[in-house]
């Protein structure tokens, strides 16, 4: 959410003078990351004593190491956040699993299988039994054009064969995966926007990326590094409360300790959580209803090795949904 005071700025003829950005998540970050690139002033306000928000590191005592509040994956279609990463300086820190390949177990039926898409509007991969799901033909996979037929309310599960072993297999890990929601529930023309993005543009859009050293070293430290170069205003444990109008513009922002004054040419970004921003803008429509996610972390005695070699497992028909590793870490998400 923005609110920007140029408007009101060219009537007086002066230059925007700060961008003020509520909110260090990765949004936050990003939108400071831009600013400070293209010259302009940036104060950036968090709540919280770190940076990072949802996508962050943290030293866990009881395991001795550090692990990460959320296991994340990248694709290479994701060129928003690869050019932050470029911005950043840390490109380099993800590993790009190449060709795309994607591994999964039934825990249910015991069959291991890699999902090996090429991309392509034509999908000729599709033709090849080695690289599709077990028990799937390439006419199940003609079912992903009805997403792109979807009404504004239908789920990915209304536009699909629910009994169908592609269902269980392919659209509820992938619902639950992009969206953090079920096939169920999860917006089927969102699920399109992806299958369009990924699947039937190119293998290298469908490359996972992972963070080799973790979301912090990765998204959160390269970021500040960054801004604080350019003499940005950093503060944390600084809870914005409320904004203050007149007229029809922001002129002060509440925090806890008080009232801080706006320039004319400010401009304030939200970079908040929806409950958070309905908090400082009230009449701003959110959600209201989430699907928290749980990551469970395990330190083993040596590096864990995953089928294939790749670093990322799915589960078919567990509690679990999906593992990661890093070293000796196992997450379980």
């Amino acid at each position: 959410a923005v609110h920007d005071n140029r408007h009101r700025a060219r009537s007086f003829g002066a230059p925007m003078t700060t961008v003020h950005i509520v909110g260090a998540g990765i949004s936050g970050l990003a939108c400071a990351v831009r600013c400070v690139l293209a010259g302009r002033r940036v104060a950036l306000y968090e709540a919280s004593p770190q940076a990072g928000g949802r996508a962050r590191s943290f030293h866990d005592e009881g395991l001795g190491c550090l692990i990460d509040n959320g296991n994340h994956m990248l694709l290479g279609s994701n060129t928003s956040t690869r050019g932050y990463l470029a911005d950043i300086g840390a490109a380099g820190e993800v590993t790009e699993i190449q060709p795309a390949s994607f591994p999964f177990h039934d825990l249910n039926t015991g069959e291991r299988w890699i999902l090996r898409p090429s991309g392509g509007v034509f999908a000729t991969w599709l033709l090849f039994p080695g690289r599709r799901i077990p028990g799937t033909g390439v006419a199940d996979y003609l079912e992903a054009l009805r997403l792109a037929r979807a009404g504004p309310r239908d789920a990915v599960g209304d536009c699909v064969d629910t009994a169908g072993v592609l269902y269980e297999r392919l659209w509820r890990p992938l619902s639950r995966a992009v969206m953090n929601t079920d096939a169920g529930e999860a917006s089927a023309r969102l699920m399109w926007d992806v299958i369009r993005g990924t699947f039937l543009k190119s293998e290298a859009a469908c490359r996972p990326l992972l963070f080799t050293s973790g979301l912090s070293p990765t998204l959160v430290a390269p970021a500040l590094k960054v801004i604080g170069a350019h003499n940005a205003d950093i503060r944390f444990q600084a809870r914005a409360r409320g904004l203050r109008y007149q007229d029809g513009r922001v002129i002060a922002i509440y925090f806890s300790e008080g009232l801080l004054g706006l320039e004319i040419g400010d401009a304030v970004v939200l970079a908040v959580p929806p409950e958070a921003c309905a908090e400082l803008w009230p009449a701003v429509k959110v959600p209201q209803e989430h699907r928290p996610i749980i990551n469970v972390h395990y330190r083993l005695s040596e590096p864990a090795r995953l089928p294939g070699g790749i670093p990322f497992l799915g589960l078919i028909g567990g509690t679990g949904q999906w593992l990661f590793t890093r070293g000796d870490i196992l997450s379980v998400t």
